[in-house]
């Protein structure tokens, strides 16, 4: 079985929850890893192409999970009380939480880009970041812990962060996204500039205050 530490971290998220429902569940391992540590009962497995899908029932043949070939959260008819979408861009994730603002369950997100619009549209729709954790997998990598509610952040915590833990693997990550900025700040001019300057500076606050 492929395992990593993306694949662990978000298996280990899930611990204490019922049933998982996992969105683009690929192969299925992060559902398999949950099952096997019994952070979880059950499971719901999903995706858009029927081979993963198919990949991911033999590999869990005969654990309580069932199966569907579909989009999202379209045709999904069991119970589930968490909900994961790794893997993806956060457009598409976005888009996949759209189909069902009405749902009460937590979600487990590890979206691949654009983690500021991520965070935007958990602001603006009506989800509170319990907590963002950095994995470093020969990539870094955020796992959101999300559930329903009410919460404001900064212009800073949309591009840096909102209740990450602050371990290090924040720190390296902070210094890489400042190296990235710094690179970006070189090459551009005018408008663009000024506008990476300042998420530049966001970077350095931050990592400012987590030495002191």
């Amino acid at each position: 079985m492929a395992r990593n530490k993306r694949i662990d971290s978000i298996a280990e998220a899930l611990k204490g929850y019922h049933t998982a429902l996992d969105i683009g569940t690929d192969h299925g391992y992060v559902l398999k890893h949950a099952l096997d540590q019994h952070y979880i009962k059950k499971g719901i497995a999903s995706d858009l192409r029927k081979q993963p899908l198919e990949k991911a029932k033999t590999l869990l043949k005969n654990y309580p999970v069932d199966f569907y070939l579909t989009d999202g959260f379209l045709s999904i008819d069991k119970p589930f009380d968490v909900v994961v979408i790794a893997g993806m861009g956060s457009h598409t994730t976005i888009e996949i939480m759209k189909q069902r603002l009405d749902i009460q369950a937590d979600f487990i997100l590890m979206p691949h880009d654009h983690l500021h619009e991520i965070r935007t549209f958990l602001c603006e729709y009506g989800f509170v970041i319990d907590y963002e954790k950095i994995i470093e997998d020969r990539h870094f990598y955020t796992l959101f812990k999300v559930f329903r509610g009410k919460m404001t952040m900064s212009e800073k915590e949309i591009y840096t962060g909102y209740h990450v833990i602050k371990d290090d693997t924040y720190k390296k990550y902070i210094k890489m996204k400042m190296v990235h900025y710094q690179a970006l700040v070189a090459k551009t001019h005018s408008e663009k500039q000024a506008f990476f300057k300042k998420i530049e500076r966001y970077f350095m606050e931050e990592l400012h205050d987590i030495h002191e």
